[in-house]
C-alpha cells in the first residue's frame, strides 16, 4: 500500500526526542488506525529532535509506506511544528494526536464515527494523567476562557481532535507561524461557531520519554500563550467581554 495523493484521513503527529515512543507508536498506528481509514498519510514533524528520532525515523519510512516525515531544522516548539503538520496534510480529515503515547488510538474509531456530527470533534481526556503543573494549567485555562470570553471548554488544548480540511484550511490562514497554541485557538473559534463535538477518550501517564518543558518554563510559557491568544481572539473578530472599563 502506497501513500494516496487524496486520502480520506491525514494524521499529524508532532514530535520532539519520542525515540523511545516511535516504534510502538507506529505499530499502533498500524493496528488501529490504520484498519478503520486505509486511505491515510501520516504526517510526522520532527522539531529538530536531538535524541535520535531523526534518525530512527528515516529507518522506519520503507517499513511504512503511509509515512511522510517533515524535519525542522530549528527547535520552534509544539505550536509551530502542528502548523507546519497542518498546511502539508491532504485528507479530507485530519487527525491529530502527540507522539508520547499518552492516548489509546483504539479511541480514534468514536472521534471517527462521530465525523459526521461536527466539524471539529474533541477527544477530552477523561482523567488527565499529568504532572500537577499541567493539571493546574488546564484548570487555570477553562476558568480563564470562561471569565474572558464567556465560553466553557472542558479540554480546549487536547491533542487528540479530528478536523474537517476544508474548515482547517480557512482558519490556518489566520495564523502566524509563531502561534503558540493554534490547537486553543482552533477549539475555540470552533465553539464559538457551534461546530465543536466533545467526547470523552482515556489519558495514560507517560511510560517514557520526557515532557520538554520544565516546570518554571511551563509557568513562563503558559504567560505568554494567554497574552497571544487574547491578541489573536482580536484579531478573528472574537472581540472579548471584558469585566471592568479601560
Amino acid at each position: 500500500m502506497t501513500t494516496p495523493s487524496n486520502p480520506e484521513l491525514s494524521v499529524v503527529i508532532p514530535i520532539y526526542n519520542e525515540a523511545q515512543n516511535l516504534r510502538s507508536l507506529l505499530e499502533e498506528l498500524q493496528q488501529q488506525v490504520v484498519p478503520l481509514v486505509p486511505a491515510l498519510e501520516v504526517v510526522m514533524v520532527d522539531d529538530a529532535s536531538t535524541d535520535g528520532t531523526t534518525q530512527l525515523l528515516q529507518q522506519l519510512l520503507g517499513r511504512y509506506p503511509w509515512l511522510r516525515v517533515l524535519r525542522q531544522l530549528i527547535n520552534c516548539g509544539h505550536g509551530s511544528a502542528l502548523l507546519v503538520g497542518y498546511a502539508a496534510v491532504r485528507g479530507k480529515w485530519v487527525f491529530q494526536v502527540d507522539g508520547d503515547r499518552q492516548f489509546d488510538l483504539a479511541d480514534f474509531a468514536l472521534l471517527w464515527n462521530k465525523r459526521d456530527a461536527a466539524i471539529v470533534v474533541l477527544g477530552v481526556r477523561r482523567e488527565r494523567n499529568d504532572p500537577w503543573v499541567r493539571r493546574l494549567g488546564s484548570w487555570i485555562l477553562r476558568a480563564g476562557l470562561l471569565w474572558r470570553f464567556k465560553t466553557y471548554l472542558r479540554d480546549t488544548n487536547s491533542p487528540f481532535r479530528l478536523i474537517r480540511r476544508d474548515w482547517l484550511v480557512k482558519k490556518l490562514a489566520l495564523f502566524e507561524t509563531t502561534t503558540l497554541v493554534p490547537n486553543i485557538a482552533m477549539a475555540l473559534l470552533a465553539c464559538r461557531e457551534q461546530v465543536l463535538f466533545e467526547l470523552s477518550v482515556q489519558h495514560f501517564e507517560r511510560t517514557a520519554g520526557k515532557s520538554s518543558l520544565p516546570v518554571r518554563q511551563y509557568l513562563r510559557f503558559g504567560l505568554q500563550a494567554w497574552h497571544q491568544l487574547q491578541r489573536l481572539t482580536l484579531s478573528f473578530g472574537l472581540v472579548s467581554k471584558r469585566l471592568w472599563n479601560g
